[in-house]
């Protein structure tokens, strides 16, 4: 049960993933319409709410993987 749970953990954690960097990019986009944007859509990634959800979902991908590989046959 636990080598499921972490394998559904990380392919939802590396799907969020996905998702946060193509929304930096929709950012980005947003920013283009006010005039002053960064380069780099990373540089987003830098201010806080975008760090801590890119935070968050590594920390999902790191303990789903740890359950994965860490959790019992059946």
């Amino acid at each position: 049960m636990k080598r499921w749970i972490g394998g559904m953990g990380m392919l939802f954690g590396i799907l969020t993933m996905a998702l946060e960097i193509y929304g930096l990019k929709v950012l980005q986009a947003l920013e283009r319409t006010s005039g002053t944007w960064r380069i780099n859509a990373w540089g987003y990634a830098t201010e806080a709410p975008c760090a801590v959800a890119l935070t968050v979902t590594v920390l999902v991908i790191v303990v789903s993987a740890v359950l994965f590989f860490g959790g019992e046959e059946k």
